[in-house]
């Protein structure tokens, strides 16, 4: 379950770091056709690489609902660890957070 919530701030961290990489690469300063063509390459790996990790949020997304609607998350009364039940409270929050929305 950890590793879900770790592969969720994992991939919004990355989500965000190659999407601040592709506004860097937008300035139009005195270029060459090359530097240009150069940064057109990496502004469209970027945008691929941001496409793949929100697809995988997607799916992360959809196992958790799934888990939670079938009852396989963990019950709040057998969350002895505080490190776990902290992370029951987030995930609990973030389903709650997916479904009214």
């Amino acid at each position: 379950m950890s590793n879900a919530v770790a592969k969720f701030d994992t991939n919004i961290q990355l989500v965000l770091t190659k999407f601040q990489e592709i506004l860097a690469l937008l300035t139009l300063h005195d270029k060459t056709l090359e530097v240009h063509a150069t940064e057109s390459l990496q502004i469209e790996n970027n945008a691929h690489t941001i496409v793949r990790l929100v697809e995988e949020l997607l799916t992360l997304t959809r196992t958790l609902k799934e888990k939670w609607i079938l009852g396989q998350l963990p019950k709040e009364e057998g969350l002895k660890d505080v490190n776990n039940y902290e992370l029951y409270l987030r995930i609990n929050s973030l389903l709650n957070d997916i479904t009214s929305g």
